[in-house]
């Protein structure tokens, strides 16, 4: 049975792309998490305990990264759960044609 107290959940919101202008900003990102955040520790819903739950807005690439390198390493136990959730823009890249989730320091991709 799933145990709230073993969840751990990691937010990423990215709401604005100062590197390159023809990236729209997002208006919502920020409001959007909070109340992701406010139902994963519903009781009635989840019930994650606020501890457990890292909201991440508006950071590079690297700082994302590490969080992430960081938590999987928490969530190691066979009776723990892992969340992620990423809002904000996908970039298709015209140098390897893959799909990236855009950054705070996202820049010279085109968004799709």
């Amino acid at each position: 049975m799933h145990n709230p107290a073993n969840t751990k959940v990691l937010l990423i919101g990215n709401s604005i792309f100062p590197n390159d202008t023809d990236i729209e900003p997002i208006p919502n990102v920020l409001v959007n998490l909070e109340l992701l955040s406010k139902c994963l520790q519903n009781p009635q819903i989840v019930g994650v305990p606020k501890a457990n739950i890292t909201v991440l807005t508006d950071q590079p690439k690297q700082d994302i990264e590490r969080k992430l390198f960081f938590i999987t390493d928490e969530v190691k136990a066979k009776d723990s759960t892992l969340l992620i959730y990423y809002t904000g823009h996908g970039m298709f890249s015209d140098r390897d044609y893959r799909f990236y989730l855009a950054t705070n320091d996202s820049h010279g991709m085109h968004c799709k």
